[in-house]
Formats: structure tokens, sequence, C-alpha cells
């Protein structure tokens, strides 16, 4: 399945914040629409902010989703980079860019900001 892209544009704020029983970060509602879309891209995105000692504890972590390039950047939200992780294919994912923030412990996509 690929990822509703006009759908995931329609989201600009969250009234319900979820969070999965072995993660930390919790995520809002369009997140929640990106990890149902996307199976393995929201478990790996909490699991890097969650135990991934260069990322834990920052208050606040840009995140930009590259598919066309395989990556996904972690930076400090001036672009200073932080993590960068690389995969071959990401499945459910055109080569549209995703943006998302972590700030106080939740995840949320750039627009819910």
């Amino acid at each position: 399945m690929t990822l509703n892209y006009a759908t995931l544009n329609g989201f600009t704020g969250s009234e319900t914040i979820y969070q999965q029983p072995m993660f930390k970060t919790k995520y809002t509602e369009g997140v929640k629409f990106l990890g149902d879309s996307v199976n393995w891209l929201l478990t790996d995105i909490l699991a890097q902010l969650d135990y991934n000692p260069k990322l834990r504890g920052n208050s606040f972590v840009a995140i930009k989703i590259k598919p066309a390039i395989g990556q996904i950047v972690y930076t400090d939200g001036d672009d200073t980079e932080i993590e960068i992780q690389e995969y071959g294919i990401m499945d459910g994912l055109d080569n549209q860019r995703i943006n998302l923030f972590a700030t106080d412990g939740v995840l949320m996509l750039a627009r819910e900001y």
C-alpha cells in the first residue's frame, strides 16, 4: 500500500495523542495515519527517538524522510545532522519528502506543529 499524501497533508492539528506500549514518545493523529499507512516507518522513528543515545533526551528534533534517496535525517532543527538512517528501499512511500518534528516527547507532522 502506498501512502495517500492528499490525506496526510490534510492533518493540521491533533485532538488525540497516541502512544505505543513499548515507546515513551507519543504521537499525533497525522503521525498515526502515517504509521497506519506505512507500518515500519513509525516503529523505526519511535525506536530512534527513544533508544538512540544521540537523539534520546533532545527537546526538539526535526525529521526529514527522503524516500527518493532512501534516508531519514534527524537534525536539531537548524539543519545540524544528529543521525542519518540509510534504507535501500522505503516501501509504501513514493518520492515525496515528509517532515516531522519531535518536541517535548510528542512526534508530529510539521503541518501539525
